[in-house]
């Protein structure tokens, strides 16, 4: 090599390794600008709307509470939800190595036998070490784009988890006011029915004994069924929604589930905000938002696959 292309190499290596450093990729709602009325109707109010409240604590339900964990530790869609973000994080690490250079051992051991004319049989022994290294100098910033883009990827798969997470936890509690409301209502409806019962026994004493016509006792008689009627309507109402939550937390339907007796009170009021910053409170919303980030991110490190590599090679 002459002088004037090894003087060219030391000056323009560091160079070439300064630009290998990672920066991960904007947000992508950075590419539009949407404009925010100055006023809104109602006044907006001094609170953090990104703090993660603990709403379920806040209804004060701790049997609502513990079946909400067990549904969550038995859901297997949570689980593919974890797997899904392991993947990604798996992802993010192949893609960082791409900025280091690889090295390949490889060791060969072998016999070989030859016929000889004057010296018979010869049996050779083969042993065979081999050191190789391959690097490729990330000049167009092409790796970093992958690595921000497989991040962006695990943000998003995150944010993901985090919507199922939110999804699990608010469709089993609507699923549980739903239970304790139809309980609620059947146990007013055996409260009712039980009245017409014993009004009914009254009225049949008082018929017998000539105070109460057969028309009033008929009609009686038909209210007291249609009551019973509503008891089991909302008998199977109950142990539908019973069913439900137990199928949520992946449990045998078996209809046997210990509720609450009533229904939780709110210990304050929800807090209110511009709507983009209530937009940002959806994990749905961020998960669609770094996707979107990871396939800019993606898209221009493959637009970079048109440019010249530069690799170094040695064995």
């Amino acid at each position: 090599m002459s002088s004037s292309r090894k003087f060219f190499l030391l000056i323009g290596l560091p160079f070439l390794l300064g630009g290998c450093s990672y920066q991960p990729i904007e947000d992508a709602h950075d590419l539009t600008v949407v404009g925010i009325p100055q006023q809104w109707e109602q006044e907006k109010q001094s609170v953090n709307l990104m703090t993660e409240d603990p709403w379920l604590e806040q209804l004060g339900d701790r049997r609502l509470k513990t079946f909400v964990d067990e549904a969550v530790n038995n859901s297997y869609v949570l689980k593919a939800g974890m797997a899904r973000m392991a993947q990604a994080e798996a992802v993010v690490r192949l893609q960082g190595g791409g900025k280091y250079p690889t090295l390949g051992l490889d060791f060969t051991t072998g016999a070989q036998e030859n016929f000889s004319s004057v010296l018979g049989v010869v049996k050779t022994d083969i042993n065979s070490l081999s050191l190789s290294s391959n690097w490729e100098i990330d000049i167009w910033g092409k790796v970093r784009k992958e690595q921000a883009a497989a991040f962006a990827q695990l943000q998003a798969a995150g944010y993901s988890y985090a919507d199922l997470l939110l999804t699990m936890q608010s469709t089993v509690s609507k699923t549980w006011f739903s239970a304790v409301e139809a309980k609620l209502q059947l146990e007013l409806a055996i409260q009712n029915r039980d009245s017409f019962v014993d009004n009914l026994s009254t009225l049949e004493d008082r018929y017998l004994k000539g105070l109460v016509d057969a028309f009033d006792l008929r009609l009686f008689r038909a209210q007291s069924a249609a009551n019973e009627a509503v008891v089991k309507q909302r008998e199977v109402a109950y142990k539908t929604l019973v069913f439900q939550l137990q199928t949520l937390a992946s449990l045998i339907p078996n209809g046997a589930l210990e509720l609450s007796d009533e229904l939780p009170s709110l210990s304050g009021g929800v807090p209110i905000g511009i709507p983009s910053e209530v937009l940002l409170r959806r994990p749905d919303v961020r998960a669609a938002e770094r996707q979107l980030a990871a396939t800019v991110g993606q898209r221009d490190a493959t637009a970079k696959n048109w440019l010249p590599s530069f690799r170094i090679t040695g064995s």
